[in-house]
C-alpha cells in the first residue's frame, strides 16, 4: 500500500494535479469533490486565488486524481491501525513488534500531515522531498516489522562480515542521496513543465541545470556499488534473491532513465522511474537486514 501511495503521488505530480484539491483533508470544502465546476461557487477563482486559481479554471480530472491519492493514502492509515491492533498477539512474545507498530501508526500520522503542509505552502519543494524521504522511511519501518515477525526468522543467515554490513549501509545511504538528486530534478521538472503548459517534452531536458547531471553521473556510483556487494556476496556464497532483484531493479532503473533523458520525456515513464527507485530502496534494506540477523531468533506469533 505504501508503494502504491508513492505511484499515486508520482502520479499527482507528473500531471500537475497537485492543487487539484487547493485545501485539506476536504477539498474544495467538501468531503465528495465536485465533478463538475456547477457544484462550485461562483467565486471560488478568488477563495482560491493564494492557491493558483485566480487565473485557473475548474479541472475535474486534476481534482479526482488528487482526491484518488488522498484516499489511497488513507486507506493505507486504515491498514496500518489494523496491524497495530493485530499486532498485541505479540505482546507477551515480542513486545518491540507491538512498538514498531505503534510507530508506523504514527509515521502515516505524520505523513499525512506533512501532505497537509504541501497543499498549505502550494507545493514547496522542500516539503514535496521531505515528503518522499518519508515514505521511504515508511517501506523500512514495515520491512522490519515483516522481518521480525516472520516465521523465517528462527533460521540461522550465512553469516556477513562487518565489510559488507557497512558497503549494504553505503548502498543504502548513496539511494538516499540519488533520491533527492532525483526529487530536486523533478522540482525543476515541474516549473518547466507548467511554463510550457505540459507540452514541447523534448524541450525540458535542455533546460535543466547542474543537479539534472549530478543525478546522471551519480547513478554510476550507485551502480558500482551496488553491484560490487551482489558480487561480495556471491564470493562469499550468499545468494539471497533479493541480490539478483537489486540488479535487475538497477538496470531497469537506468533504462528508464534513458528514456525520460532521450526520448523526451514521457509522461508514463516518470512514476515508473520514482517506483523502480524507491523498490530498489526496499530490496537494499530487505539485504541489510538479513546482513546483520545472523544470530538464531525465537519463533514469535502464529
Amino acid at each position: 500500500m505504501i508503494y502504491l501511495v508513492i505511484i499515486a503521488g508520482s502520479v499527482v505530480r507528473m500531471t500537475g494535479s497537485g492543487m487539484g484539491c487547493p485545501d485539506w483533508p476536504k477539498c474544495f470544502g467538501m468531503w465528495i469533490p465536485p465533478t463538475d465546476v456547477s457544484q462550485l461557487p461562483l467565486d471560488y477563482q478568488q477563495t482560491y486565488a493564494d492557491r493558483g486559481y485566480a487565473d485557473t479554471s475548474f479541472n475535474v480530472f486534476h481534482t479526482w486524481t488528487e482526491y484518488l491519492n488522498r484516499l489511497v493514502g488513507a486507506l493505507t492509515g486504515f491498514i496500518i491501525l489494523a496491524m497495530l491492533l493485530f499486532s498485541f498477539g505479540y505482546w507477551r512474545s515480542d513486545r518491540r513488534v507491538v512498538w514498531l507498530c505503534l510507530l508506523a501508526v504514527i509515521a502515516i500520522g505524520f505523513q499525512a500531515w506533512l501532505g497537509k503542509l504541501v497543499v498549505d505552502s502550494v507545493l514547496t519543494p522542500v516539503k514535496i522531498t521531505v515528503h518522499m524521504l518519508m515514505a521511504l522511511v515508511m517501506v523500512a519501518l514495515q520491512l522490519y516489522i515483516i522481518k521480525r515477525t516472520s516465521s523465517n526468522s528462527s533460521k540461522i543467515t550465512t553469516a556477513v562480515g562487518s565489510s559488507l554490513r557497512w558497503i549494504a549501509i553505503g548502498c543504502l545511504f548513496l539511494t538516499l542521496v540519488q533520491v533527492t538528486l532525483g526529487t530536486q530534478v523533478r522540482e525543476q521538472v515541474d516549473e518547466i513543465a507548467a511554463k510550457y503548459s505540459y507540452g514541447n517534452r523534448w524541450q525540458w531536458i535542455s533546460e535543466l541545470n547542474a543537479i539534472f547531471k549530478l543525478h546522471r553521473s551519480f547513478s554510476l556510483v550507485v551502480i558500482m556499488l551496488n553491484s560490487y556487494l551482489v558480487w561480495a556476496l556471491y564470493n562469499k556464497g550468499i545468494r539471497w534473491q533479493a541480490n539478483g532483484w537489486l540488479i535487475l531493479l538497477l538496470a531497469i532503473e537506468i533504462l528508464t532513465g534513458i528514456v525520460l533523458t532521450y526520448l523526451g520525456m514521457p509522461a508514463y515513464i516518470q512514476p515508473v522511474h520514482l517506483l523502480l527507485a524507491s523498490l530498489i530502496f526496499g530490496t537494499q534494506f530487505w539485504i541489510l537486514l538479513k546482513a546483520f540477523h545472523n544470530q538464531p531468533a525465537k519463533v514469535i506469533g502464529n
